[in-house]
């Protein structure tokens, strides 16, 4: 982290794991991706992420609707959606079969 720059982080949430990701204002979602995507681990036998990040699809949940709001691109970052401390961001991981992205899983919170 930064001197002088406010310590943070967000709740990465995906399928009942949580993934708690220090960050700063201009972290890019690219780099949360990295993080997450090293926190899955490696294979070792090709020594490749068991989850690359480009496998990974970020989302936050409208405040008001409580629904899925759209994707959160590489290049975005946590201070163009003035996103706060403790906030919580949704991961989907592309699907083994090399298909579409996993279905959402919004758990039973309530929109905060």
């Amino acid at each position: 982290m930064s001197a002088g720059v406010a310590q943070m982080h967000v709740r990465v949430k995906r399928k009942g794991q949580t993934y708690f990701i220090p960050v700063e204002r201009p972290t890019k979602f690219k780099t949360i991706k990295d993080k997450i995507s090293a926190a899955c681990g490696m294979n070792e036998i090709t020594a490749t992420p068991l989850v690359p990040p480009e496998n990974i699809m970020l989302q936050m949940r409208d405040p008001e609707t409580g629904a899925a709001k759209d994707e959160l691109k590489d290049e975005g970052a946590i201070s163009d959606l003035q996103i706060a401390n403790d906030a919580i961001i949704y991961a989907r991981f592309k699907k083994t079969n090399g298909g579409d992205f996993e279905e959402l899983d919004l758990g039973e919170e309530k929109a905060e």
